[in-house]
């Protein structure tokens, strides 16, 4: 860290908060333009090898109808070869048979019409060792030289998008090095205390950050949140909307339940195996002199019953699946069997079982049916 606005400070949206070193990050950019500049030429090179390679395709195919063309112009004038040597052959049988001319005459041109025939088969052959061979030995060597060429160019492309990849990365972390305030509020600094005390994070200029590392916390002042943890056995009967009483250094606000954490938190060691979930309380309006981090006390309405009669939450005793409390009366203390309904942590609604006004034992369970102290139902 380089520059950091002062805890505390109020911002508004588009000032600098803090500047990170970015020394290294430039130098690695500088290595990685080298980097993409090697790989753009590598990739052109690749697709220059690709065009050529076609082109020699094409120039195959253009030069083998060249090459045809002459095998049937050889066998055209081998055709007319042999014809013309025929009809010399039948000009001198005429002659030898009459005695113009001498066996050895005759034999030659014998001779010539052989010579011409096996001319050609040769040319019939050329033509057609040419048209199904060669051409496709040649093609198929050409058109690997395409495969391999293009194999090749995608390989050069996802190289140079790899270090275009990299170079943009770095680019990105560059911009990231200089970090600007979304909206207004007051900067908090993402300090964190050790295990057991001991020292922990620590934000301040000069101080090694690693990736991912919370710098500062940037709360919104016009929009408070409480975050507030909510016992196990509670958490089932909240739900977002619900109204609540906020209670802040004496001062007494409004607000409603936003969210509620699927997961639990890890709680304090004392609290053993019990279970919290973390339920963020909206406070209503934009309340001024609210400071992150102050302590506050929640209080969730979970349900509203008008005109009932309510007694200690201790005064029930649960017995084989039945409640119970127990009244003082006039001969003792009478065991009442009574139907309860809903409860907060202090009292619980009784809809049978006893009449308003008559006394209840406050704690059964502290001394037998002996009360050491009695709650008035109300």
């Amino acid at each position: 860290i380089l520059e950091i606005v002062d805890d505390g400070e109020v911002v508004a949206e588009g000032d600098q908060l803090v500047k990170l070193d970015d020394a290294t990050i430039l130098d690695n950019m500088n290595a990685q333009q080298i980097m993409v500049g090697q790989a753009e030429s590598a990739k052109i090179s690749a697709e220059a090898k690709m065009k050529v390679a076609q082109i020699n395709v094409q120039e195959y195919l253009k030069l083998f109808e060249r090459d045809l063309q002459d095998q049937e112009s050889n066998i055209v004038i081998a055709e007319e070869n042999l014809r013309s040597s025929q009809n010399s052959l039948q000009y001198s049988e005429r002659m030898f048979q009459r005695g113009y001319i001498s066996q050895l005459e005759l034999e030659s041109s014998q001779f010539a019409v052989r010579r011409s025939d096996l001319e050609l088969t040769s040319a019939k052959t050329a033509k057609e060792v040419m048209a199904m061979y060669t051409k496709q030995k040649n093609l198929t060597d050409f058109e690997s030289q395409v495969a391999i060429a293009e194999s090749g160019l995608k390989a050069e492309l996802a190289a140079y998008e790899l270090e275009l990849t990299k170079l943009k990365r770095l680019e990105d972390q560059l911009d990231n090095c200089l970090i600007i305030a979304p909206n207004a509020g007051m900067v908090v600094y993402a300090n964190k205390q050790g295990r057991r005390g001991g020292q922990g994070t620590q934000i301040e200029e000069g101080a090694t950050i690693r990736q991912l590392q919370d710098i500062l916390w940037l709360p919104d002042l016009e929009n408070m949140q409480v975050k507030v943890k909510v016992h196990e056995t509670k958490v089932e009967e909240l739900r977002p909307g619900m109204r609540c009483s906020i209670r802040i250094q004496g001062r007494r606000l409004r607000g409603q339940v936003e969210r509620i954490s699927n997961q639990s938190e890890s709680g304090s060691p004392f609290l053993g195996d019990i279970k919290e979930y973390a339920t963020i309380v909206k406070i209503d309006g934009s309340p001024e002199n609210l400071k992150p981090g102050m302590t506050a006390v929640v209080e969730i309405l979970i349900d509203s019953v008008p005109d009932v009669i309510k007694i200690p939450l201790t005064s029930v005793v649960e017995e084989t699946g039945k409640y119970h409390c127990y009244v003082r009366t006039a001969d003792g203390h009478e065991k009442r069997e009574v139907e309860i309904g809903a409860s907060d942590d202090t009292f619980i609604v009784v809809t049978g079982g006893v009449q308003e006004g008559e006394p209840v034992i406050f704690n059964p369970h502290e001394v037998g049916l002996v009360a050491n102290g009695a709650g008035m139902v109300g």
